[in-house]
């Protein structure tokens, strides 16, 4: 495992650090391209994700399930922005 992360940091020159006050992650990509990737991956993951457990499941209204739909778009609008104006730095 040590190995493969060790090849992973190398490849995308990939820095994680973490705030002294908790939650903020900075990934420091070599390729802006690689990160505006990671990010529309992560936001279809989470938004296709949450609109087909809560159809599911059915524990929410349709305005919860609005509010997921509108998320999920404002994190795909958030990456495809991201990719035009930064230099591969992706905060969390």
């Amino acid at each position: 495992m040590k190995k493969v992360l060790k090849k992973l940091t190398e490849r995308f020159a990939i820095r994680v650090c973490r705030a002294d006050w908790g939650s903020l992650l900075v990934l420091q990509l070599k390729n802006e391209v690689v990160a505006s990737l990671l990010l529309i991956f992560v936001s279809l993951f989470i938004g296709t994700y949450y609109i087909v457990f809560y159809s599911v499941t059915s524990l929410c209204n349709l305005t919860d399930k609005l509010k997921m739909i509108a998320l999920w778009q404002l994190l795909l609008w958030l990456a495809m922005r991201y990719s035009n104006e930064t230099d591969g730095v992706i905060t969390l």
